[in-house]
């Protein structure tokens, strides 16, 4: 289970924030704290391992990816539900995830629309990073 704060204090909007010790650490929470918002995830039915890459500045890659994990819920009923390996720098995010199947079994939770670009933050914050996006619910 992964240890996340909900954020809800924004209108027809919400979202989540992650404290890791690495960067890497943080990137794998927030992708699973998203779905957490959506589904339980370790329900949903394994299903296979897929590779993520997204070449753009920090943070914005951050929702980038995010974005597109959206859209394959939406399109293929896949769901995050481990993080196998993650790379993190400026400019780049490759992250291998296990994925699961979402079927009509599943509780569903949020309907997230999409990962907005307000209230992002990826960064250090003292020893820890702090990782935080916002949904357009």
């Amino acid at each position: 289970m992964v240890d996340y704060e909900r954020i809800y204090h924004i209108t027809a909007d919400g979202g989540v924030r992650v404290y890791a010790k690495t960067k890497e650490e943080a990137l794998c929470k927030l992708i699973l704290a998203t779905f957490l918002e959506m589904t339980d995830v370790e329900r949903t039915k394994d299903y296979e391992v897929m590779d993520f890459e997204v070449k753009e500045e920090l943070p914005f890659c951050v929702a980038d990816l995010l974005n597109e994990l959206l859209a394959l819920f939406e399109t293929k009923s896949l769901v995050p539900k481990a993080c196998l390996k993650v790379k993190v720098e400026r400019d780049y995010l490759y992250v291998k995830l296990k994925m699961g199947k979402f079927s009509q079994e599943n509780e569903r939770r949020l309907l997230i629309k999409a990962i907005t670009y307000h209230q992002l933050k990826f960064e250090r914050e003292g020893e820890n990073f702090i990782a935080q996006v916002i949904f357009d619910l």
